[in-house]
């Protein structure tokens, strides 16, 4: 009798804990919610435009955040002044850490492009190293 009351007792808690642990991360599992506003998901293509193949960030480290910015708004020129678009292509162009690091930003942050600019090289933004190691191994010692 004890027995049965013991496992009864215990197990009540213990279900309701793991419970309550499963339905919170399903709920973080399945909440993604994009750093702009909903509006900008609103805006129409431009008539006959194609979506660019665009060049990937990975947040690596080894690409520039100049680079890949500048890269990115070549690809967009044809919706350049439509900013809505810039902000939900952006998202594809991103891998790795940079697509970690943008899937965490929270809801309604990033209210227009220059802000996601902003904080993208706030994040990922790497000063160039003036002279590779390459270039210090080509450097000899001269002879007296």
């Amino acid at each position: 009798m004890f027995r049965q009351w013991l496992t009864t007792n215990m197990r009540r808690p213990i279900n309701s804990k793991i419970s309550h642990h499963i339905t919170n991360f399903d709920q973080k599992l399945t909440i993604y919610r994009r750093p702009h506003s909903k509006q900008f998901d609103q805006e129409k293509f431009p008539r006959g435009f194609e979506v660019p193949k665009f060049a990937l960030f990975s947040g690596d480290g080894l690409q520039s955040t100049m680079e890949h910015i500048g890269r990115f708004t070549t690809q967009c020129a044809e919706i350049g002044h439509h900013e809505a678009l810039k902000l939900r292509f952006f998202p594809s162009t991103l891998k790795g850490a940079a697509l970690s690091w943008y899937v965490k930003l929270p809801q309604n942050t990033v209210p227009n492009w220059q802000t996601m600019e902003q904080i993208f090289h706030e994040q990922f933004y790497r000063p160039e190293p003036e002279a590779l190691m390459a270039d210090l191994a080509k450097i000899r010692q001269g002879s007296k």
